[in-house]
């Protein structure tokens, strides 16, 4: 949180969602550190308590809707909020406004994968068995998607998971979207000689990081169009759950929705006009510090060897139109939300 942070075990996370987390007895033990407000703590469990439970006493009371909102590979400073005065992203401006911005907030792990599904389980990406890419949950493993579904809400998922075993679904009631696949290596009983036929180096996934930063500009990419269809599916969704204006079958339970973008994920690609306004106000990222990881850093794009600098230039003004794209597609679900009361 902004003005706390909590150092604590598994065990305790979940005894803090049903309430029954003796705050006075894990200072004691020392299983539980906060540095900062702690009542801060005491108000994420009673939030936490009340979309299970159904209130902050246990009543069975009317719950809350959840909208969760995800963009991918988007630095935290390229907001507004964050004191960027280049960037338009007014919609997420709002909500840090209104609500809780989380600075000290780390991801459990640096790659895609295991970082979605240790968010998904609440777990370690050693204990819920994902720690590399390509990897993906057993079938039918705890998550809160699943555990609010068991608490009879309607948990939507609109957009990208990145699941690549055999259980697609992972708790979710309802998916959306083109994102859905299952990898070739979970396939069961596979004839392995038949896929030795088709099998690639792992070097051949995509062209070089440098091609990526020359290709950047004006145009429609991939993650353009399926963010496109993925918001759709969240409005539709939205319209039939809230009013169901043409078979009035309003849907009584409450919704978890998640609105799961792939901008600004590479290829760099946005509209015209935000590349024109972009272009000759970004800064570009010059001699930055590469990151220590393990496969990032094997990935460098040397300016005035790979990329020109004038390259760098246009890639981050596309990379800027992506994350105000993302931030009015945000602002499209809210005015949704707001429409159907």
């Amino acid at each position: 949180l902004a003005d706390a942070t909590f150092f604590t075990t598994e065990q305790n996370v979940a005894k803090l969602m049903q309430g029954r987390l003796d705050l006075a007895a894990a200072f004691a033990t020392g299983d539980l550190r906060v540095d900062g407000d702690i009542g801060l703590l005491m108000q994420l469990g009673k939030t936490l308590r009340a979309a299970v439970s159904g209130s902050d006493d246990g009543s069975q009371v009317s719950r809350p809707n959840i909208l969760f909102l995800m963009s991918d590979e988007h630095r935290p400073d390229v907001v507004g909020y964050e004191g960027n005065g280049v960037v338009r992203t007014p919609t997420l401006d709002w909500l840090a406004e209104t609500g809780v911005v989380f600075r000290n907030a780390y991801t459990p792990s640096p790659i895609c994968i295991p970082g979605r599904q240790a968010m998904m389980t609440g777990q370690l990406p050693r204990t819920c068995g994902c720690e590399w890419y390509g990897q993906d949950l057993e079938p039918g493993s705890m998550t809160f998607a699943r555990r609010l579904a068991q608490h009879a809400y309607s948990t939507v998922a609109c957009g990208k998971l990145h699941h690549m075993g055999t259980d697609q679904m992972q708790g979710w009631t309802k998916r959306i979207g083109d994102e859905a696949n299952v990898g070739a290596w979970y396939i069961p009983d596979r004839d392995e000689e038949s896929f030795a036929k088709f099998a690639q180096p792992g070097n051949q996934h995509k062209w070089t990081d440098a091609k990526d930063i020359m290709r950047a500009g004006v145009g429609r990419g991939p993650a353009v169009t399926t963010d496109e269809y993925t918001v759709l599916g969240a409005l539709n969704h939205i319209q039939k759950h809230f009013s169901s204006p043409y078979f009035d079958r309003v849907v009584g339970s409450p919704l978890l929705l998640k609105v799961s973008l792939l901008q600004p994920h590479y290829p760099y690609f946005t509209s015209e006009e935000k590349f024109n306004y972009y272009l000759n106000r970004v800064e570009p990222f010059l001699d930055q510090e590469v990151a220590d990881h393990p496969f990032l850093s094997q990935r460098q794009v040397r300016v005035g060897q790979d990329v020109t600098e004038r390259d760098v230039q246009r890639v981050t003004a596309a990379y800027y139109g992506m994350v105000e794209t993302i931030d009015d597609h945000y602002g499209q679900v809210l005015r949704a939300l707001e429409q159907v009361g």
